[in-house]
């Protein structure tokens, strides 16, 4: 059995082995925490790297948008958009103005002014050359054709806040009666504009027949044949059109495509329409009718594109009459 002082000689012999555990285990829990730390610090910085690299490619992004984004269109740009996807050119500077409004109507077929508002001088009404040719409706305000003419320029057709498209022309107009001609009273409208302004189809069709003849055995001129696909009885002609932009076969849109400009008559023809502009103003202007294509005598779509299939034009049944009428 050991005696004390042994007993004291074995303690303080563990002492010093207990005190380096202790050591050991501070510094390797001291280790520990510095790589812990170290560790955390390198997450850090590398999740604000990450963070950097984020912020600047989101800023470099939104950089490249407030570059490339295009700004807000103006109504002007909206409206040649919408007049380009109906049908206008691309190049045509009144896009902006178009579809033009509505002139005048024979039943349900809708004739869309042939020239743009601004550049209208007068407009009159009248009796067309042959009894082919079927009265319109006018659309405009029709008003006293002694007074226009007292007048002599007028400028009753407002330039600006005209409507466009499917609905009336905001103007005033008048009617002639011609002694010479064997058309009903108004059978045809003549829609007055200085030589050289665009004219533009008066209803959606296709262009059927492009014919020369001599306008009243002075100038040539041409007569541009529209037929539309929803009223194969009538012929919509257009006359004195110069530079023409249209060909037999293609499809038009009603107050939005150009066939030509207006052409200059009012130099060599003495045309009535003079009578009722200013007094420097020669009357040039587009004439529009509309024909019944299924009179036997009406000659205006002999060798024309046939857009019906071979269908020909539908003979008007007659009107029952009930007995003892």
């Amino acid at each position: 059995m050991m005696d004390k002082r042994e007993n004291q000689a074995v303690v303080k012999d563990t002492a010093p082995e207990k005190q380096k555990s202790a050591i050991g285990w501070v510094v390797l829990c001291t280790a520990g925490a510095v790589i812990v730390i170290v560790l955390l610090l390198l997450l850090f910085q590398l999740l604000n790297n990450i963070n950097s690299r984020a912020s600047s490619q989101f800023a470099i992004t939104k950089l490249e948008a407030a570059i490339t984004q295009k700004p807000e269109p103006t109504e002007e740009e909206k409206r040649v958009y919408e007049a380009v996807n109906l049908g206008a050119s691309r190049d045509d500077p009144d896009a902006k103005y178009l579809p033009t409004p509505l002139l005048a109507s024979y039943g349900e077929l809708m004739i869309h002014v042939p020239i743009v508002p601004r550049d209208i001088t007068e407009i009159e009404f009248h009796q067309a050359s042959y009894d082919t040719s079927l009265p319109l409706t006018p659309l405009v305000t029709m008003v006293d054709a002694d007074a226009v003419a007292e007048a002599q320029g007028t400028n009753h057709i407002p330039y600006e806040d005209q409507p466009y498209g499917e609905v009336p022309l905001v103007a005033e107009s008048f009617s002639t009666w011609r002694m010479f001609s064997e058309g009903a009273e108004m059978t045809a409208v003549d829609t007055g504009a200085t030589a050289g302004k665009y004219a533009y189809a008066p209803i959606t069709g296709t262009v059927v027949r492009i014919k020369e003849y001599t306008l009243f055995e002075q100038m040539q001129d041409l007569e541009i044949h529209i037929q539309s696909p929803n009223h194969p009885n009538l012929d919509v002609v257009v006359l004195h059109v110069d530079n023409l932009m249209v060909n037999v076969g293609d499809k038009v849109v009603g107050g939005c495509t150009r066939i030509g400009t207006v052409k200059s008559i009012g130099d060599v023809i003495d045309n009535n329409l003079s009578n009722f502009t200013a007094i420097e103003d020669p009357g040039n202007h587009c004439h529009v009718q509309v024909n019944d294509a299924t009179r036997e005598e009406y000659k205006g779509l002999e060798g024309a594109l046939d857009i019906f299939d071979g269908k020909g034009y539908v003979k008007p049944e007659p009107t029952p009459i009930e007995l003892g009428q």
